[in-house]
C-alpha cells in the first residue's frame, strides 16, 4: 500500500500533481518514478473513479506514493463537459499553501501537453503562476509542465519507446474519463467525452486497443468542425501549430479506424 489519505503536510521540495490518468502516470514515470504524488479531491463527479484508480495503481506499481487530500468541494462549479474553471490555478495554489513553512524552493509538476486549448495549461499560465506564487510565498515556487512539448500521442509513444509494449498494463490501469463514476477493470471510460476521445486517439495510434462503454470514434462531436474552429479562435496564434497537430492525430486515427473496417 502506497496511498495515504488525509491532510499530511507536503514536505518535499518537488511534487507531482496526480490524477490517476494517462498523462499523470506517464509524467511521473518520465520524471524518474521518484517524485511524491499528491491528489486533491475537489468534489467533481468522477472523483470516486479517480480515487479507486489511484488505489489500483499504488497497489500494483512499485515506488508510486500518492497522498490524497480532501480539501475543496467544487462540484457545483463543474461544467457538463467536466471542465472546472481555474482548476490548475487552484491545485497549484493549494500545493504551495500546504508545503512546509521553511523558506526552501518548491517545484510543482503538473500535467499539460502540446496542443491543449485550456488557458490554464498554456506556457504563459505556467510563467505567470510561477511568478505569482513565488511572490506570495516569499520563496521560489515553480509550477512546471515538463512534457508540454509532447502531444498525448507522442507522450504514449515516448513511454513505449522507453519501456516497450510489455509494460502497457500500467497504462491500461489508468482512467481518463469525465463521464463515468464507476470503476470497471474492463472498461476504461464512457467513450463519449473529450477525455475519452483524446485518450483513444493516443492509444490507438500507438497500437493499444481498449474497451469503452461506447466507441470513441463514433462520438458525434468529433465530426463537428465548427467546434474545432471555435477552440482554435480562442487560442493564441502561437498555439495553432500544436492544436492543428492534435487535430491531425485525431483525423489520422479516425481515418485509420474507418479503413480497418
Amino acid at each position: 500500500m502506497s496511498l495515504l489519505t488525509g491532510s499530511a503536510p507536503i514536505t518535499h521540495r518537488k511534487i507531482i500533481l496526480f490524477s490517476g490518468g494517462l498523462d499523470s502516470l506517464i509524467a511521473w514515470d518520465l520524471t524518474g518514478r521518484r517524485l511524491p504524488a499528491v491528489y486533491y479531491a475537489i468534489g467533481h463527479r468522477y472523483q470516486d473513479m479517480e480515487v479507486e484508480t489511484i488505489q489500483r495503481l499504488t497497489d500494483n506499481i512499485p515506488n508510486l506514493h500518492v497522498v490524497i487530500q480532501y480539501t475543496l468541494d467544487l462540484g457545483e462549479q463543474e461544467y457538463k463537459d467536466g471542465h472546472i474553471p481555474y482548476r490548475n490555478l487552484l491545485l497549484a495554489s493549494m500545493a504551495a499553501a500546504e508545503a512546509d513553512s521553511h523558506h526552501q524552493p518548491l517545484d510543482i509538476y503538473l500535467g499539460a501537453l502540446r496542443g491543449e486549448v485550456s488557458r490554464d495549461k498554456s506556457r504563459r499560465f505556467f510563467r505567470e503562476i510561477t511568478r505569482l506564487l513565488s511572490y506570495t510565498e516569499g520563496k521560489r515556487v515553480r509550477v512546471i509542465a515538463p512534457f508540454v512539448k509532447y502531444t498525448k500521442t507522442q507522450l504514449v509513444e515516448e513511454y513505449l519507446r522507453r519501456h516497450g509494449k510489455q509494460h502497457t498494463d500500467e497504462l491500461r490501469m489508468t482512467r481518463s474519463c469525465y463521464g463515468m463514476n464507476e470503476y470497471d477493470e474492463q472498461i476504461v471510460g464512457c467513450g463519449e467525452c473529450q477525455a475519452c476521445f483524446r485518450r483513444w486517439v493516443a492509444m490507438y495510434l500507438n497500437g493499444i486497443d481498449e474497451t469503452y462503454a461506447s466507441p470513441p470514434h463514433l462520438w458525434e462531436p468529433v465530426r463537428d468542425m465548427h467546434r474545432a474552429w471555435h477552440y482554435l479562435k480562442r487560442s493564441s496564434i502561437r498555439e495553432w501549430p500544436s492544436i492543428l497537430r492534435n487535430n491531425y492525430d485525431a483525423w489520422l486515427a479516425l481515418n485509420n479506424k474507418k479503413a480497418s473496417k
